[in-house]
């Protein structure tokens, strides 16, 4: 079986989600599902931020789903945690123990490494929302996310 290593960026996922599906959320567990049909999970990594305590819950979710978590306090005078460096960096790391790298992102700075991948013989398959012309033109593998990898809405409001 095919091992598969995932690179989650939280923050991107949350922002391009719900630009495309209004007020909705991605549910981390039915992307982790969705990851496991192209293989065996050798290794999940989400990346975010958080203010205070306000992340706990969610970060925790994400663990008990399979994730192992990378949170950064998120800095007001910097705006966004910028992941890129480290996402890179975790994937050199791993390269060699897998088949197939899953980006959770639509962030077209990753390209660099995508193509160092592939150069590799690595499969490269992106799952994120809003992926733009950058990923597409450069024939990368992308799968955009759709409802069935996003929270059930109950009474109006998110699960």
């Amino acid at each position: 079986m095919k091992q598969v290593a995932v690179f989650v960026d939280v923050s991107n996922l949350y922002y391009c989600v719900g630009k495309s599906f209004t007020s909705r959320k991605l549910d981390y567990r039915r992307y982790m599902d969705n990851a496991k049909h192209y293989g065996e999970i050798y290794r999940a990594i989400a990346y975010g931020s958080f203010t205070g305590d306000v992340a706990s819950k969610f970060i925790n979710c994400l663990r008990s789903g399979g994730y192992t978590t990378k949170f950064r306090k998120y800095d007001e005078d910097k705006r966004l945690v910028n992941w890129n460096t480290q996402i890179a960096v975790d994937v050199v790391n791993i390269v060699s123990k897998v088949d197939i790298v899953i980006f959770g992102s639509a962030d077209p700075d990753l390209i660099p490494i995508v193509d160092w991948l592939e150069s590799r013989g690595i499969q490269v398959i992106n799952i994120a929302s809003g992926i733009g012309r950058q990923w597409k033109k450069n024939n990368k593998k992308i799968v955009e996310i759709t409802e069935d990898l996003l929270e059930d809405i109950q009474e109006g409001k998110d699960v």
